[in-house]
Order: C-alpha cells, then sequence, then structure tokens
C-alpha cells in the first residue's frame, strides 16, 4: 500500500502495473483474508466483475497474465495447495454460478492442528 490509499485503491493500482486491466476501485468486494501469522503476513483477495474481456499486459512482476476457465486450473495451480484440504477452485467457481459469495478466512501456522482452519462467512448483498 501506498501512503493514503486504501485497500481497494491498491488492489486496483496494483491489478493494473501487474496486469494492464483498469478496474475500479469503489467495486470491489472482500473475498477472501489469508493469515501466516509465522510469516508475519497478511493477504487479501478481492474480487469485482469485469465488464468485457480485457487486454492483458505482463508487468515488471508478471510472467504470464490470462483468465482461465474451471477445466483449466487444477489444485496444484494454487498457492499452498499441497496443505489445503478445500478445493479452492471448486468454492470459487460455485459461488460465480450462483452468484452467492461468501468470505473466506484462512489461517496457517505451526501452533495448529493440522497447520491450518478455515472459516467460511455468508454474506447478503445489499443496496447501498
Amino acid at each position: 500500500m501506498e501512503e493514503g490509499e486504501t485497500v481497494e485503491e491498491t488492489a486496483a493500482r496494483e491489478t493494473e502495473e501487474e496486469t494492464g486491466v483498469k478496474i475500479d476501485s469503489d467495486r470491489l468486494d472482500l473475498y477472501a483474508v489469508l493469515s501466516l501469522p509465522d510469516m508475519n503476513e497478511v493477504y487479501l483477495t478481492l474480487r469485482t466483475e469485469l465488464p468485457q474481456v480485457p487486454d492483458f499486459a505482463t508487468g515488471s512482476e508478471s510472467l504470464e497474465v490470462a483468465l482461465r476457465g474451471e477445466n483449466e486450473i487444477s489444485r496444484e495451480d494454487w498457492a499452498f495447495s499441497s496443505i489445503l484440504v478445500e478445493d479452492r477452485a471448486a468454492t470459487l467457481f460455485h459461488e460465480l454460478r450462483t452468484g452467492s459469495f461468501g468470505i473466506h478466512k484462512i489461517r496457517f501456522g505451526r501452533e495448529l492442528t493440522p497447520p491450518y482452519e478455515t472459516r467460511t462467512y455468508g454474506i447478503r448483498m445489499r443496496e447501498t
């Protein structure tokens, strides 16, 4: 994050820098929170709907940028796939099909047995 930025503004800026895709920071919704206390790191995943298929451009931190369909992504493509018990891709594509999204909380840590815990919060959307 840059000084004075919101989480959403940071995500929109980083998305454009790394993929060439401009997104509206006001249309981003929280999707997942990943906590890695052993590494002192927290990752936020935000989601949005793209009005059309964008033109991608790799940035200085990206080797490849693409959209993938449900049958084109495997469990091994996801970060931390070796210790995840849930199929995160299946969850995501189910949510996309139904239009009903949750907020997913995931925590990894040596003190946990097994070394992770997950929780999904159901959300109800309302107009603001």
